[in-house]
């Protein structure tokens, strides 16, 4: 299209200017300009004055500039801008006063307001009853230029719920390194957070199972460390709570002599034997070492554990008979 354009600059008188490419593939500006080499001379029946009326131009200067780093960084704005918009999470940006400047796709996805909603308002309105506070000390640390951490929190979305969110503050500064306003990036963690509270509650349902038999139960590592143990065992064993075996060597503590006083060795114990052959293992004649230094004849029972088929541990049932 350059021939037409040249052609419209000299019929119309204008200048038109736009992006090109050469060969090396290299962006330029184009810009196509008339120009008037001569004032124009009256003709022999014109009046002096028709010398002054426009006159068509005489050619065109066409001036090439090369941006091709102008628009290499155009190019990198734009992958930027649509990794920000496609992104799942939250991507924020605010101003020192906390008024929100941008909002991306997954703003609108995640709280529920349209970026025209957002951008101009203070970003307090996210925040639920309570927590309002928030918002003002993290934009005080960015104005004193002391990193954020990064935070579990609560936000309100545009229909009044609740959303778990994890929030990440970055600084965003000028070509002179100061900082001029803050990015906080959420990631909504509603499954995460419901997912640790079934375990806590699945795990304190299980240690209220084990603290109300009368069996003594306690688990070990592969190296014989207690992992865990009930109120049970803490008090056969004759120890204040469960807390003080926990992170002991059990062997050596309970097992360490047979009941005809000779020393239980930890690589003849059948605990680590029915570990290492990955079947359960049932003792009737052996005794166990209470704290004090006395012990009692007992019965056990040891399974080892498994985690995606290997052997972690073992589990140890014992009674006092």
């Amino acid at each position: 299209s350059l021939m037409a354009d040249v052609e419209r600059a000299l019929e119309e008188g204008i200048t038109i200017e736009t992006q090109t490419w050469d060969r090396r593939h290299r962006c330029l500006f184009l810009r196509i300009l008339p120009y008037r080499a001569r004032p124009r001379e009256p003709l022999d029946n014109e009046s002096p004055a028709a010398g002054d009326r426009p006159m068509s131009p005489d050619g065109v200067v066409l001036t090439l500039t090369d941006i091709s780093a102008l628009e290499r960084a155009r190019e990198r704005l734009a992958q930027l801008s649509a990794i920000v918009e496609s992104s799942d999470d939250a991507i924020i940006g605010k101003t020192l006063d906390g008024i929100v400047t941008t909002w991306n796709g997954g703003a609108v996805r995640l709280y529920g307001y349209a970026a025209e909603e957002a951008i101009g308002h203070h970003a307090s309105f996210l925040y639920p009853p309570g927590r309002k506070e928030e918002i003002e000390t993290v934009l005080q640390q960015m104005r004193s230029n002391r990193p954020v951490d990064r935070i579990q929190t609560r936000r309100m979305r545009k229909d009044g719920s609740l959303v778990d969110v994890l929030v990440t503050f970055s600084p965003i500064l000028d070509q002179a390194n100061s900082v001029i306003g803050i990015s906080g990036i959420s990631r909504d963690i509603t499954q995460l957070v419901r997912a640790r509270q079934d375990t806590a509650e699945r795990e304190e349902r299980i240690r209220l199972l084990l603290d109300s038999t009368a069996e003594a139960i306690y688990g070990i590592d592969l190296s014989g460390v207690c992992t865990f143990c009930n109120s049970a065992c803490a008090r056969l064993l004759g120890y204040e709570s469960p807390a003080v075996l926990i992170g002991k060597q059990m062997h050596p503590l309970i097992h360490h002599t047979k009941p005809d006083g000779t020393a239980n060795a930890p690589e003849q114990s059948p605990i680590f034997d029915a570990m290492r052959r990955r079947i359960g293992t049932h003792v009737g004649d052996e005794v166990i070492w209470r704290a004090d230094g006395s012990c009692f004849p007992a019965e056990y029972w040891s399974h080892p554990i498994f985690r995606n088929h290997d052997v972690i541990g073992a589990v140890v049932t014992f009674l006092d008979v």
